[in-house]
């Protein structure tokens, strides 16, 4: 699968089954919708690699044709993920990144076209839905005003938020319930009281993390976060906050803050590409303990891939290091010694999506929204996620606000 920062797993096919119709066959979630050749739409698109001066606002791009399988979504709202800019900055190939590119990958919106084969589908017109829609080998993305996707990776908008808070929620919330899945499949309902480092708290993924891991498994939580976020980090939930600014990690685990009856049950890191050898050669986790290193890569310009096939988290060198520190990690964790090692690659996936769903309306977590910006700020929104240090998500408002279909 190594292809993106957020990319989709190629066991997703195994998953899903193939559908049999005319030409190569392929998964059926990947199968991507033709263009309609009659109606347009809004959208954000790149024709070349590049800054964030490359995206360019087309008000007549082709609306996608749904295939027999898919729904067609009325997109509400968008949001901004690394792999977003990343997918953007680094050259990739057009049989991986077909160009011209609508750029984005989660949305919410509304269904307003049913499959026309198939039959017995979930959905029905007028639905609210959310979703992480198939980021590879598709032109197609949620920088637009319609997206046509399989159903089975979508699943009904929380009740109790606006689409512009849901949409917020696909990417983050799935990777997180992905990174914890070994530990809480370890621990099942014992998960109360165990010890749990976020790195990165004030991060996307970390909001989310920190209020699942708090609410949802009971566990205690510390962060990290500067001193700037501090106080939001502790309002999420975070029973202990270290300030990275103030008291640097590689300090924290030199003072053996995390030694003996402190030690880590769990550690979730988006910062792996720079913490991932201190943690894991560190007795900071308890035997038998999970580091999670979630897909990532520094924000600042890296070398791009020669094969032009990968952003820098998924290129072939660093997959095969992932996969031997896996293979090390097993043995040394079966053997009494050392912690396992998990790498996460966030995948659509319909069943985490109604998971999702249910911790919101359940109260567990809520969407952390630092700024909503319109469709013709996607320039703005995409520079402002560059900086690396948003508090939380950055949504794109993509319907008209004057449209009696408002969000």
């Amino acid at each position: 699968h190594g292809i993106s920062g957020a990319a989709e797993a190629d066991g997703l096919a195994e998953e899903i089954g193939l559908e049999n119709s005319d030409g190569p066959s392929m998964p059926r979630v990947l199968r991507s919708a033709l263009k309609d050749g009659l109606q347009n739409m809004r959208a954000v698109v790149f024709t070349e690699h590049g800054p964030a001066s490359v995206l360019r606002l087309d008000e007549a791009f082709p609306r996608p044709k749904p295939l027999p399988n898919q729904i067609l979504v009325r997109i509400k709202a968008t949001c901004v993920n690394p792999v977003d800019f990343k997918m953007r900055r680094y050259p990739i190939n057009n049989a991986i990144c077909p160009k011209p590119k609508i750029i984005g990958t989660d949305f919410a919106g509304e269904v307003v076209e049913l499959p026309s084969r198939g039959g017995g589908c979930k959905f029905k017109k007028g639905d609210t839905v959310f979703a992480k829609a198939p980021l590879l080998a598709t032109q197609w993305g949620s920088f637009a005003e319609y997206m046509a996707i399989d159903p089975s990776v979508v699943a009904l908008a929380p009740q109790n938020v606006s689409l512009t808070e849901a949409a917020s929620l696909p990417l983050v919330g799935l990777t997180v319930l992905a990174a914890v899945k070994p530990f809480v499949d370890q621990w099942q309902d014992r998960t109360k009281g165990k010890r749990v480092l976020v790195q990165a708290g004030s991060g996307g993924v970390g909001t989310f993390a920190i209020q699942y891991c708090k609410n949802a498994l009971g566990m205690h939580v510390i962060a990290t976060t500067s001193a700037r976020n501090a106080d939001f980090v502790q309002s999420l939930g975070a029973d202990e906050v270290v300030q990275y600014d103030k008291e640097p990690f590689e300090k924290v685990v030199a003072s053996g803050r995390f030694s003996e009856s402190n030690k880590l049950d769990l550690v979730l890191d988006p910062l792996g590409y720079k913490y991932c050898d201190l943690t894991m050669s560190s007795s900071v986790i308890g035997v038998g303990g999970w580091y999670v290193n979630i897909a990532g890569s520094d924000w600042g310009e890296q070398s791009a891939d020669w094969l032009r096939l990968a952003i820098p988290e998924a290129q072939v060198p660093q997959m095969l290091s992932h996969a031997w520190r896996k293979l090390r990690s097993g043995l040394s964790a079966a053997l009494g010694y050392g912690p396992h090692y998990h790498y996460v690659f966030v995948q659509p996936n319909g069943d985490d999506m109604n998971k999702l769903r249910e911790a919101v309306e359940a109260g567990y977590v809520k969407a952390c929204i630092e700024r909503v910006y319109k469709l013709e700020e996607a320039q703005e929104a995409h520079t402002h996620q560059e900086t690396g240090h948003v508090r939380g998500k950055l949504v794109v408002q993509v319907c008209d606000p004057a449209s009696p279909q408002q969000i």
